[in-house]
């Protein structure tokens, strides 16, 4: 419930900037919500299904505008979450909480890393890699 009542707010807080930004600016209000909850929040799919819709309404662009606004919001989203939660993990002392069997949680050592060998780590290219000088030189 208290999630609900977050987005909610940050929906509203999405869509007053955009509509007031868009009124400052001397745009159609309706170009406000495009770039607002519709791709904000909807992202490209949002987008791409309300562009048609508004630009009948009088948003030029509306299709464009969203689906640029919703790639605003992924990489901005992208580039500003990890260090966010990167900080406030260190802030919280969080740690992993996953639990290897019954009521047991994991130690230290309960995990090792999975054996890797040449082949598995091998890039996936029809080239094949250069495994000695002679072949480097094209003297194979």
């Amino acid at each position: 419930m208290v999630l609900t009542i977050v987005v909610g707010v940050f929906i509203l807080v999405q869509n007053i900037t955009g509509i007031t930004m868009a009124t400052l600016f001397g745009m159609p209000p309706l170009t406000g919500l495009v770039t607002g909850s519709i791709t904000l929040t909807g992202g490209h799919g949002t987008a791409a299904g309300w562009g048609p819709r508004l630009e009948e309404l009088g948003v030029t662009g509306a299709t464009t505008l969203g689906i640029a606004c919703a790639t605003f919001g992924l990489v901005i989203g992208g580039l500003l979450g990890g260090p966010v939660a990167r900080r406030l993990i260190a802030k919280h002392n969080l740690t992993n909480t996953r639990h290897t069997s019954a009521g047991a949680t994991p130690t230290s050592s309960s995990w090792t890393p999975p054996e890797t060998s040449r082949r598995s780590t091998r890039m996936a290219t029809s080239i094949p890699p250069i495994t000695n000088s002679r072949t480097r030189r094209g003297c194979a």
